[in-house]
């Protein structure tokens, strides 16, 4: 064996990463996906995309225009700062900047913005491209326990008054658990121990709040929150990501954000359509409605209770084998809904995400409920 090869491999198996594979996919929608498998193309249900309001079903023409360069060192392109324009006025911000995706987007923004006299505190569930732009970050950081704000109070109350700011990052509708943050409590405690608010909206943004503008817009909270995030690969069903906030911002991560100062710009032929996306986003609150019955009635037929209704619902079954046997046993019934297995959440959490959409069925759920229960490893 090439002996790169034998390294490679005796580092994976000693590793705390349980193997996964890529599946192959013939062709995408909403609600079915099309799979490459042994015996075949096999079509099944998609309980595994963020296309939450259906909008990759939207055929559209895109205008071709490359900047094979980064746009501090090539040029500008003006379709990209007018995208940006329109952003920050709909979300009712001073200004908006592109990134080439959300990982890169949130990735940036914590690596630069914090100095290293200040200190960045996370919620533990807080999404892999945040805890990466944390690492790189020259500030201090910790981490608390998922949505334990007397946790956030009691580091607050010892450390504030140590660090020239402090940053509290977290999301609005966390990725893997579905659940939302405490925003009035958390602004609360803002103006208690003056920090500043970073919030990704990447799973809420299109979904709640008026015109999908998000779930601090739905509570009423947008103008306390400092900087806020998201893509636009879930909602808008494209590629890119976007941080938006104060109008010094923007300037700010032109000189400092490396992602941004050293990256090619995102082709406008991947964003051309987003002009038109973000309109039919705008005006989509039938299928906004839609998924918020399924969301309710899923979260019913499996007896969960959560505060907040969201798109994404966790099935955790805790032992990864049997995690993996489950999706497969699924996959074998027609439905694709893949193990989350460690370390994208903790040791002993494996789960199922069924991630819904608009385009989601009652049907569709009936079906993924029964074989789920019907295992012995599921326990309610």
């Amino acid at each position: 064996m090439n002996p790169l090869n034998q390294y490679l491999l005796t580092r994976l198996d000693n590793s705390k990463t349980k193997h996964r594979t890529l599946k192959p996919i013939v062709r995408y929608n909403s609600r079915f996906l099309t799979l490459e498998t042994e015996k075949g193309y096999k079509e099944v249900l998609n309980f595994a995309s963020n296309d939450y309001l259906g909008l990759s079903n939207l055929i559209i023409e895109t205008e071709v225009i490359s900047q094979p360069s980064s746009r501090i060192l090539g040029g500008n392109l003006l379709h990209l700062e007018h995208l940006e324009n329109e952003f920050a006025e709909f979300m009712n911000k001073e200004s908006a900047t592109i990134f080439q995706s959300g990982y890169t987007a949130n990735l940036g923004l914590l690596s630069c913005l914090p100095s290293d006299k200040d200190l960045i505190l996370l919620d533990k569930s807080i999404h892999a491209s945040l805890i990466d732009g944390m690492r790189l970050s020259k500030a201090k950081w910790k981490r608390y326990q998922h949505n334990n704000l007397n946790k956030l109070e009691s580091i607050l109350k010892e450390q504030r008054q140590h660090h020239e700011a402090v940053w509290v990052v977290v999301e609005s509708i966390y990725s893997m658990d579905g659940d939302a943050s405490f925003l009035k409590d958390l602004i609360e405690l803002k103006s208690k121990y003056s920090f500043y608010l970073i919030l990704d909206e990447a799973h809420s943004f299109g979904i709640y709040g008026k015109e999908g503008r998000g779930l601090a817009n739905e509570q009423g909270l947008m103008d306390d929150i400092d900087i806020m995030t998201f893509n636009f690969s879930k909602a808008l069903a494209l590629q890119g990501g976007i941080v938006i906030g104060p109008l010094a911002l923007k300037p700010f991560l032109v000189n400092k954000c490396r992602p941004l100062i050293y990256s090619t710009a995102t082709p406008w032929s991947h964003l051309s359509s987003l002009p038109l996306k973000l309109s039919e986003l705008r005006i989509a609150d039938n299928n906004r409605e839609k998924l918020k019955e399924v969301s309710i009635y899923t979260q019913e037929k499996f007896q969960l209770k959560k505060e907040q209704w969201s798109p994404i619902i966790p099935i955790t079954i805790g032992d990864h084998e049997q995690t993996k046997q489950l999706a497969q046993k699924l996959l074998d019934n027609g439905i694709f809904c893949p193990a989350i297995l460690p370390p994208t959440v903790p040791e002993g959490e494996a789960r199922l995400r069924i991630s819904l959409n608009s385009d989601h069925r009652k049907e569709d759920i009936d079906k993924i409920y029964t074989i789920i229960t019907e295992d012995s490893s599921w326990k309610k």
